[in-house]
Formats: structure tokens, sequence, C-alpha cells
């Protein structure tokens, strides 16, 4: 059931205007947006905090076996903790799209590939900054 409720404000208790405040700050800030359920990798989560953006889409249908592609799933952000985080670029083989990201903290660059292929889970790694193209770094705005 997709309602929207319209609710005064100013009516509302605290720690609901505190989350609503957070839903809406989680929704702007930047992030890697993916399509999948979760995160489960200890290391992301040292350094992102999760947030479902969006409702689930995808194959819904509880006879199928997901042969070829996931069930459904909401969208989610990863967004730092800590640092800036830049999108590099993205590359594609086929159908198959690799997106990396650099976070930059005041101790560590971080470097992430996001692996998107049509109809199943998107994947992210913490990968080294070797498997990053070349490219993708001389195109940076680098000042100093």
């Amino acid at each position: 059931m997709n309602t929207r409720t319209t609710i005064n404000f100013e009516q509302l208790p605290q720690d609901f205007k505190d989350r609503v405040t957070r839903a809406i700050e989680r929704l702007n800030a930047n992030g890697i947006i993916l399509w999948r359920p979760w995160i489960e990798d200890d290391e992301l989560l040292k350094y992102f905090t999760v947030s479902v953006v969006d409702g689930s889409i995808g194959c819904t249908n509880e006879q199928c076996n997901h042969n070829s592609h996931d069930p459904a799933s909401p969208t989610i952000k990863l967004i730092p903790k800590d640092g800036s985080l830049v999108y590099m670029g993205e590359v594609f083989h086929g159908d198959l799209r690799r997106e990396y990201y650099l976070l930059l903290t005041e101790k560590e660059a971080i470097y992430l590939e996001v692996v998107k292929e049509p109809n199943y889970y998107d994947k992210v790694f913490i990968v080294d900054g070797e498997k990053v193209p070349d490219f993708m770094f001389a195109q940076l705005d680098v000042v100093g």
C-alpha cells in the first residue's frame, strides 16, 4: 500500500522529528547507490552507513527459482561515516558495468569497485588502487 499521510510536524514527539530529519539527511547525502538487500561485509560497514532509500523492485513470484535473476530487493545507499566520497568513473564489459569510487579519509584512501550486471544484485568490493583504471586517476582534478 503506497499512500502518503500529511502530518503536522509541530505536534509530533521530538524523537519522531529527529528520525524524520535523519532519514531526509540520508536520502540527500552523497553515497553509493546499490540494488541489493543489504551489506554484510564488516569492513565496508566500518566505513559506511547503510540506508534503504527506495522500495523493492524485481521478481516477487514465489514460484520462481530466480535462476536467471535475483529476487526483488530494495535500493540501498552506502553513506560514508567519515571523509569524502569521489566518483572516479565507470567501464563496461558487455552488459557488465564497473564503477569506481574513492573514499578519502584523513588517514587513508579506500578504493571501491561496484559491479552492476542486469537482473543481479549489485556487488561492492574494497579493492587495491592498482585495480582502478589508470585513466580515472589521470582525469581527477587534483590541486595543490
